[in-house]
């Protein structure tokens, strides 16, 4: 989703720049640290305390993606590999796919996790599968972050959990950013949310990846196999103009399109 986000503000910032540069206008924000980058030259158009060191929570998963992407690219993997799920993977808090120990997933949906659902756990798989441990994957992260220039960046952890020393400053976000998105696939996953998003709307994006077997289990299936309790589907501030069975049907058929989305 930040991926998505991350995007539409800089369409929507890059068409304004250029009138509050040149006319010098001050502007006015609530954040403590800001830059703005153009994604093609890499030119800096506006900057406030750019290289302030701060915690970047789940941004840290644009580095664990940008690696998965060049991983891709160099052949070490390929986006039907399947990754299985480690219980330290599994153990992992916040936002998260349900990804439990042993389950088996593809790079692809995998990588879904980590930019729809901002899957913590799933952000862990993928750093597992590529480098082996969690712990070896922060190392190429920070090589990585090295060779990016990114001289004010530290990472500690995959997923952007709190943890003391995990830090990072806009500036040096704007360079593993523009990084990723010159990666078309990357860019991709963003499509997958205009489907995820009237999901989330129902407020069931909670195990986003099952949508391979939601597709073929009946209703009574479906909830056996739900970590919500048996009536969550039927609660009114769901979906109030639904029945429980349309309700089921409806979210199944989002989540088979999103899931039929390749990257």
């Amino acid at each position: 989703m930040f991926l998505k986000r991350m995007a539409m503000f800089l369409a929507i910032f890059m068409l304004i720049s250029t009138t509050v540069c040149a006319e010098g206008e001050a502007m006015s924000l609530s954040c403590k640290s800001a830059l703005l980058m153009d994604f093609a030259t890499g030119t800096v158009l506006y900057e406030n305390n750019a290289h302030e060191k701060m915690p970047m929570a789940s941004v840290t998963k644009i580095m664990t993606m940008l690696l998965a992407m060049e991983a891709i690219d160099s052949g070490k993997m390929d986006y039907d590999d399947m990754i299985t799920g480690s219980a330290y993977a599994k153990s992992m808090g916040g936002s998260t796919i349900f990804l439990d120990e042993g389950e088996t997933l593809s790079v692809s949906d995998i990588l879904k996790g980590i930019a729809v659902a901002s899957g913590n756990d799933a952000a862990v798989a993928m750093a597992e599968h590529i480098a082996g441990s969690a712990p070896a994957f922060v190392e190429m992260m920070n090589k990585r972050a090295a060779e990016l220039g990114m001289k004010n960046t530290n990472f500690v952890n995959c997923n952007g959990l709190d943890a003391d020393g995990h830090y990072s400053t806009a500036y040096d976000i704007a360079l593993m950013s523009r990084e990723l998105l010159k990666h078309p696939k990357a860019v991709a996953l963003g499509e997958i949310l205009s489907l995820a998003r009237e999901i989330m709307a129902c407020d069931v994006l909670e195990k986003p990846l099952q949508w391979d077997t939601l597709c073929n289990l009946t209703e009574a299936e479906q909830r056996q196999r739900s970590h919500f309790p048996q009536n969550y589907y039927a609660q009114p501030h769901f979906m109030p103009e639904a029945s429980d069975g349309e309700t089921i049907a409806r979210l199944n058929r989002l989540r088979c399109m999103a899931r039929q989305t390749e990257l």
